[in-house]
Order: structure tokens, then sequence, then C-alpha cells
């Protein structure tokens, strides 16, 4: 299915719930008996994917005739492959008792879309790109023609409703065939009792509107329709009453293509017109043919084809309605995302969570989006822009805190440096500096035992302190840097025990005398 501005300007954006494992995301086109949806299909491992859901209006839920012609129309579309017709997906019902058919979303324009873009223009399409609608469609006919069961019998499917508002193009280029609503098949629930003309009826084959016996040329009469028409910039048979148009279609006068388009390549002219003979016996015996002769002509008379081509055409032309769908889907998908991935989060252990998000970061770079670096918390999750904000902002302060103290230490270290020298110490100064003295090995052995050693409690008392004083002034101390926050003035103990082994050791050490062997260690 396709969706684009043009469709979805009259229908509702609200969905109607979700389906199983599709999640509806908007209405884009309603019809009389259904409507169509953009919906996102979920499967394991996260796996997802955008699909178009046709639902069947609630009011036909009892309708027997018309269930049967639903369960019909997914049925058989399934067993067609070809990537120029529209892919089933699924078949299912919903909780209200109605039907619905998943199927691939054709993000473009309809044939008619263009026809009519053309059509306000006064212009015809370009020759090129015409050409390679109609080769295409034929193809997906072909495919349609000759799909199989899976036990290999043929099915015998007659579109019965190729037209151009059923022939659809992507924004690459790509033409595919779909709605086999109403298609005739020999494995179908539903047959109808009584003869009734089927299709639209300006691009209906003679045989139709004689409710007659159809086979798969019927099909070829109707795209012969739609090529003369693209080709012309005019309708062939269409006219304002229903009654006239079946009269037109059974006369089935067809102008000349040559006279209406002098361009148009000799061969393909009469291909259209063998499409439209009133007897079906004359005209191509398969759409495959069609599509061949199409591509050979056209290469024989220099007209370029591919999909290159009519890709640019279907931008130029309906450009600003692809847009505007693929901005719906993105708006939708986001929004529908976030609401899922919080339900998600909310209601899954912390543990899942964080598997769950390596697995989600893994998948984005997968898709080629390029790596970028992200704060991460410790379970593992990237941090939200705020997050990240509050993370930065205890940095700092922790920074600042941490520096604060370092300036604090330096203050203390050098304010006990100045009350070291008030007390007597000489002042220090650079080793090169004029005027110190080098200090001797035995002087720096001293000051580094009396570093090493604990404080002496204030406790202690007798003439020691008066000794230690009195030496100090004869010992020479090392020079040392009061800024240097790791080495600290030690304070020393104004009161110190005569008999205090310690200091009978710092006494010995400065007077370099031997201790005696008994002298406790």
């Amino acid at each position: 299915m396709t969706g684009n501005a043009n469709t979805s300007a009259n229908t509702s954006v609200t969905t109607a719930g979700d389906l199983g494992r599709y999640e509806l995301l908007f209405r884009f086109a309603s019809g009389g008996m259904a409507d169509v949806y953009a919906a996102r299909m979920r499967g394991s491992a996260g796996f997802t994917k955008v699909v178009a859901i046709k639902r069947m209006q609630e009011r036909f839920s009892d309708d027997e005739d018309f269930v049967g012609m639903f369960i019909d129309e997914g049925r058989l579309a399934a067993q067609i492959t070809s990537p120029h017709v529209v892919s089933t997906l699924d078949l299912g019902r919903a909780d209200d008792g109605s039907l619905f058919i998943a199927m691939e979303l054709v993000v473009g324009s309809s044939v008619w879309e263009l026809f009519r873009a053309c059509h306000q223009t006064r212009s015809a399409l370009p020759l090129g790109p015409a050409l390679e609608i109609i080769a295409q469609a034929a193809s997906g006919l072909h495919a349609a023609h000759e799909a199989r069961t899976s036990e290999g019998r043929h099915l015998e499917i007659v579109h019965r409703d190729v037209s151009p508002q059923n022939i659809l193009i992507d924004s690459r280029g790509n033409v595919k065939l779909s709605d086999f609503g109403i298609a005739r098949a020999v494995e179908r629930v539903t047959h109808t009792a009584v003869p009734e003309v089927k299709g639209k009826y300006g691009y209906c084959s003679p045989e139709q509107i004689d409710c007659a016996d159809l086979d798969q040329r019927s099909d070829l009469f109707s795209l012969g329709t739609i090529a003369w028409e693209l080709l012309t910039g005019q309708q062939l048979f269409t006219q304002r009453h229903p009654m006239k148009t079946m009269s037109k279609v059974l006369e089935c006068h067809v102008p000349s293509l040559l006279e209406l388009r002098r361009e148009t390549p000799p061969e393909i002219a009469i291909l259209i017109k063998r499409c439209l003979s009133r007897d079906p016996s004359e005209r191509p015996q398969s759409a495959q043919e069609v599509s061949l002769s199409i591509r050979t002509s056209a290469r024989a008379a220099g007209v370029t084809l591919g999909t290159a081509t009519l890709a640019e055409f279907v931008q130029e032309h309906a450009g600003d309605a692809i847009q505007d769908m693929e901005t719906r889907l993105r708006r939708s998908l986001s929004e529908s995302g976030t609401g899922r991935e919080t339900l998600h989060r909310a209601n899954t252990p912390a543990a899942h969570q964080q598997q769950s998000g390596v697995s989600l970061r893994s998948a984005a770079v997968s898709e080629g989006s390029a790596p970028r670096s992200k704060v991460e918390s410790p379970e593992g999750r990237a941090l939200r822009p705020k997050q990240r904000l509050i993370v930065t902002l205890v940095v700092i302060l922790v920074g600042a805190a941490i520096g604060a103290g370092l300036a604090a230490s330096n203050r203390g270290s050098n304010n006990q440096a100045e009350v070291s020298a008030d007390a007597g110490v000489p002042s220090t100064g650079n080793a090169g500096t004029t005027g110190s003295t080098a200090p001797t090995v035995e002087a720096i052995e001293a000051s580094n035992v009396i570093a090493n050693e604990p404080e002496t409690s204030v406790s202690e008392t007798g003439d020691g302190a008066e000794a230690l004083a009195a030496e100090a002034r004869d010992v020479q101390l090392p020079s040392r840097s009061v800024s240097s926050p790791s080495r600290r003035a030690v304070p020393r103990s104004t009161e110190v025990a005569e008999d205090d082994p310690r200091q009978q050791r710092r006494r010995a050490i400065r007077q370099r005398v031997d201790l005696p062997d008994d002298f406790p260690r």
C-alpha cells in the first residue's frame, strides 16, 4: 500500500489500538469497507518492520460475503512472489472480530496521482517513465497470472481491477501491483452466484462488461488502456455516467496513438493497439510478452528506460507528498518508541535493562550511524544530557574542594615553619645561596633521626630539655625549604627526662661517641 498527503488529508490520525504484534501508528487511507494504517510489526530480539495494515471496518464483520472476499484477497496475494507485486505478510483477526491484512508499505505515489498531476499541468508523462511503468506493471501481472499453490497447482488468477489506482510506484522507481480484492482464481472461497460487473468500468475489458468468462487476457486489455492514457494524457473510455462508460468500452473505438503522440515508437504503438483488441485472441498471449516487447522496442528506438529516470519523475511530481509521509512515519515511530521504551524499562529488572541498553547501542552502530562518545552510568546505560550536566558539576565541585584543601595545607606548613623560626631555628635558604654553610654528613643523620622520632610527651620533666637546647645551638642543621608541604617542623617538648634512652641516643649521635653494648635500643 502507498501513503501520501492526498489520501490522508481527510483521514484521522488516531489509531484504533494494537493488533497483536502490530502497533498501529496512523491511518492514511480509508475506503467504503476498509481502512489502511501505517503500522509497526514487532518480533523477537528487537526486530521491527514498518508495514501497512488493511483493516476491515467493524460493521462488515457479520457480512459473510465480504468476510469471504477479504480472506480470499489475503490468501491469493500471499501466493504471489514478485518485486512488482505488493507483498502480503499476514492475515489476522482483531479483538472486535474484524479481519486485517498485513502487507508491504509502499511510500510513494500511484499512477492515478501522477496522471492527475500531469493533467493539471496539461502535459503527458515523458516517454521513458511512461514505458517503464507499463513494462514493470506487466511483469507484476505475469507473476500473478503464473502464481501456483505450495503443491504446484496453477491458481489461474485474473486480477479484474488493473487500474491506475492499483499500480503503485515507490520513491526509488519500483512499480508494484496491488489490491487483489476482486481477483478471480480457482482457490477462491467465495463465488458470484449472479453475474455482475466487478472493477472500475473505465478499465474493464469488453468481456467483463458482458459478464462473460474471463482469462488473463482480460487484464492485458486493462493494462493497454492505462498505457494509452499515460502516453496521450487523455482518458480513453471513462465518461461522467457509468452507462456511457460501459458503452464506450463495448464499442472499443481506440484513436491512433501515433497521431496523438508522434514520438511513440511504432512497434510500441502497435503493441498497445493489440492489447486493446475487442477479440481476446488478437491480444498478446501473456503479460511477459508485453514487458519484453516494450523494453526491446524502446531500446531499438533509443528511449532510455530504468528505475532511475522513473524515480526522478516521481520525486518531481509527488516529492512533497512522499516527504510528508516520511515525516509522519518518523514522528510516529519516535513518539511510539519513546513510550514503549519507558514502559519496557519500568517493567524490566535492572540486569535486563543493562543488557537491553548494550543491545540497542550495538544495533545503532550496525545500522550505519557513527559511534559517539557517551557518559554512562555504572549500570552501563548512556546518561541523558541533564544527567551529564549534573555529573560535570559534581566533578567540578569535588575538584575545587580538593584544591582548597591543598592550599590550606600549604598555608599550614608555612605557618609551622614561621613558628619554628621564631623559636630559634636558623632561617633556611637554597643550598647555593651565598653565606650558607654546607651541612655535614653527621648533622644530616642527626636531623633524620630527630624527624623520625615520636613526639616527646610534655609531662616529661628533668634537665634533659636544657641539655638538648644547649646542644642544639652547637649543631649545624641542614637547609630545608619552608615551603615544602612534605617536611613539617616537629614540635619538641620543653620537659625531657634526663634518663630518657631516646635523648641519650640523640646526644650520643651528636657527640659521635659509641654506645655501650648494654644500651637499650
